[in-house]
């Protein structure tokens, strides 16, 4: 079947479909969806459109091939071409000659000297090195040149501050370089009068103080006089949003694993004392994972007195979490809208950061700041379960410089953004917070 056969069928086929859609219109009774109706029409006038423009293209092309004259061969003659020149026929040097009107004239007034053009045309291209033009740079492609979308520019992917913000936070006061923070260690006592006219009890107040040195956190980022200048977007902005991203970075990963040293805050995981819970396994499971979190709870409220109100962890230790299924197969961890009964835990929407579910009757937070490098073998990370608002965090406001003489030599731009802060985790040492670790927080598999 030859291809403009198939061409005719399939605008056959295309218009009668047309046609059944529009009749399904006309005869439609008040019950027919006329906006599925309507579409399905819409869809045929289309398909039908395409038919039938392909069809009169390649009719065209059929057409104007069969307009050329070709001269007979005689039997007894052997075809062969001479070729005398190899110029190409349709030049910049000829604008009098034209491809396309000596195809016109060719097929519609028999024109011989059209024709004749036409035939060494062919024959130039068939004797010629085939060149094909394409979007590489030098064949053409520096005429498709690429669209950079500078707007929707791709920023880079950092983490938040989510346990940072989670801390009672406060207005860094001025001209300070640590703040203090007086504690009560020892308190008074009471007791019961053994007898009349007796002595009561006596406990003299102990104290101590909670510091907190003021930090620097801060970075900068050179760039060249053109690229602030030229750029179609506020290059600046570009390099400061990126500078305050890495900034809260920093600073939350200061409260959670700061050592306190090389001018870090001394952090959760590395304070002075936290209650230690360790989960052990080979295997680890969230039925191993559950107990070891009742005990970092009830540490808390066995010492502080106080209920704790968070848990923080890494996205991987929650995905485990909601990988994690019973005998049955069934999911450990079921959503809120699901009106669970005696679930694992529970999760709210899905979350890279911040707010993900609750567990233990506690609100659990997705910090991916949370060291994954850790333990004997690096590759334990840790959960947290606190009283988080029993931490405070002071902040000065951030500091955004431009300066243009640093590295005016070179035409260079220095962009610097610092701030200034003071974290403590120890007002309650040992009482508000319980970190888990152990071989059961090893990378999970999934």
């Amino acid at each position: 079947m030859s291809r403009i056969t198939e061409l005719r069928e399939a605008y056959n086929a295309a218009a009668q479909t047309l046609h059944s859609a529009a009749d399904a219109i006309e005869t439609a009774d008040e019950s027919a969806d006329l906006d599925a109706l309507q579409s399905e029409f819409d869809s045929a006038h289309d398909a039908a459109e395409r038919a039938r423009k392909e069809l009169e293209r390649m009719e065209a092309v059929v057409e104007a091939r069969e307009s050329m004259p070709v001269r007979p061969v005689e039997e007894t003659e052997s075809p062969r071409v001479e070729v005398v020149s190899n110029e190409a026929v349709y030049r910049k040097d000829r604008p009098e000659r034209s491809y396309f009107r000596d195809l016109y004239l060719a097929k519609t007034r028999g024109d011989s000297d059209a024709a004749e053009r036409l035939s060494q045309h062919s024959l130039h291209i068939a004797t010629s090195e085939a060149r094909d033009n394409n979007t590489t740079d030098g064949t053409g492609g520096e005429f498709v040149p690429p669209l950079w979308l500078v707007q929707d520019y791709v920023a880079k992917a950092r983490a938040g501050r989510v346990t940072a913000d989670l801390s009672s936070k406060f207005p860094l006061p001025a001209g300070t370089d640590s703040i203090s923070v007086p504690a009560i260690t020892t308190g008074t006592s009471v007791a019961a009068q053994a007898t009349q006219n007796n002595a009561v009890s006596e406990t003299d107040l102990v104290t101590a103080t909670v510091t907190a040195p003021v930090r620097t956190y801060g970075g900068i980022s050179d760039c060249s006089v053109q690229l602030v200048e030229q750029s179609p977007i506020a290059f600046d902005q570009v390099i400061f949003s990126d500078l305050a991203a890495a900034h809260a970075k920093a600073i939350d990963e200061g409260v959670i694993s700061g050592t306190g040293s090389s001018g870090t805050h001394e952090g959760i995981l590395n304070a002075d004392t936290v209650n230690s819970v360790t989960y052990t396994a080979t295997t680890p499971t969230a039925a191993g994972l559950f107990p070891k979190l009742a005990d970092a709870v009830q540490q808390i409220n066995s010492k502080r007195f106080a209920a704790p109100n968070a848990i923080v962890m890494h996205p991987r230790r929650w995905g485990f979490l909601l990988a994690s299924l019973d005998s049955s197969n069934r999911p450990l961890v079921v959503p809120n809208s699901s009106g669970p009964q005696n679930a694992t835990a529970t999760f709210a929407d899905v979350a890279a950061e911040a707010f993900a579910g609750t567990l233990m009757g506690l609100p659990v937070y997705l910090d991916a700041n949370i060291p994954t490098n850790l333990g004997s073998s690096t590759n334990e990370d840790r959960v947290i379960v606190g009283k988080f608002d029993d931490a405070f965090l002071y902040e000065g406001a951030p500091k955004a410089e431009v300066f243009r003489e640093t590295l005016s030599a070179e035409l260079t731009v220095r962009f610097r953004l610092y701030n200034f802060s003071a974290y403590t985790a120890e007002r309650y040492a040992g009482e508000n917070f319980s970190v888990i670790g152990g071989t059961g927080l090893v990378t999970p598999s999934f």
